[in-house]
């Protein structure tokens, strides 16, 4: 397998789904607004944004894979297209400076999803070594989001995204047959739930366990996480990918919809170092 040929097809379908007519992805509403999900002008080298601060050049070598759930807005003045510019423009040998420009962002903007994966792959480190060090970007990790389109409004968030969930589960199963990472990490019920939905077949009797760890996260992720029963293994061309549905480590996430807050979502994580190692 050609793994960059096929890699720049799925980003092609991707592009073209979200640069066509397609309702799906129009005339979303958040409140008063109205957002169309757009694709990011000039992207074309990697599948998302995300994936230029942990992914990028890793095809080969990546054995964890991250799944947000969306990048967010873009807009002409934004901080978003100011990066992304500097990203797109971005070849190989820059791979360590844009990690450090992305850092800095995160920082400056006081990013909370990105702040807490900072810490929750630092917490990781302390098991398995792995970390998101601003001048070190990880050749084992790679980041995406399940949605691969942009908000039309910037730095807008919210709006059912259900739709696009389910559609764009097809570039994330492409994605790990070409990745064939170790594990992989869901951030947030609803990502979980979409991805599990368009990976497994759950009306087939052999995928009852996986079923019945479906059925606890969608009823309640916190019982599910209290439990430990969030962790089940996906088969994806012969290989067995240990998947992990964790809260969002955003705001929310980990503030409000984890119960004990952002220490039990680092409790959440430490348990998937032993299937790192």
């Amino acid at each position: 397998m050609d793994k960059e040929k096929c890699y720049k097809k799925i980003i092609a379908d991707a592009e073209s789904f979200y640069k066509s007519e397609n309702p799906m992805r129009k005339n979303i509403k958040v409140g008063e607004k109205t957002f169309d999900m757009l694709w990011c002008p000039g992207l074309k080298n990697e599948i998302n944004l995300w994936s230029y601060w942990q992914g990028k050049g890793n095809l080969d070598t990546a054995k964890i894979l991250v799944v947000g759930k969306d990048y967010g807005g873009y807009g002409a003045e934004s901080e978003l297209n100011k990066l992304a510019t500097a990203c797109i423009d971005s070849d190989d040998s820059d791979k360590f400076d844009i990690s450090r420009k992305y850092i800095e962002e995160i920082y400056k903007n006081k990013n909370e999803t990105d702040n807490n994966l900072i810490k929750l792959f630092n917490a990781l480190s302390d098991e398995c070594g792995q970390d998101l060090r601003a001048d070190k970007p990880n050749d084992n990790l790679f980041f995406t989001n399940l949605c691969l389109g942009y908000r039309s409004i910037p730095d807008l968030t919210g709006g059912v995204l259900s739709a696009l969930f389910a559609h764009d589960v097809a570039y994330l199963k492409v994605l790990l047959q070409l990745l064939q990472p170790k594990v992989m990490i869901l951030l947030g019920q609803d990502v979980g739930i979409s991805v599990i939905e368009g990976l497994v077949d759950l009306a087939d009797p052999r995928n009852s366990a996986i079923k019945h760890i479906y059925s606890g996260i969608k009823s309640s992720l916190n019982r599910a996480l209290d439990r430990s029963e969030n962790h089940i293994q996906l088969q994806m061309d012969g290989n067995l990918i240990d998947t992990f549905v964790v809260s969002h480590p955003g705001y929310f996430g980990s503030t409000v919809n984890r119960k004990g807050g952002y220490e039990k979502v680092e409790e959440d994580w430490r348990k998937i170092a032993a299937y790192i190692k």
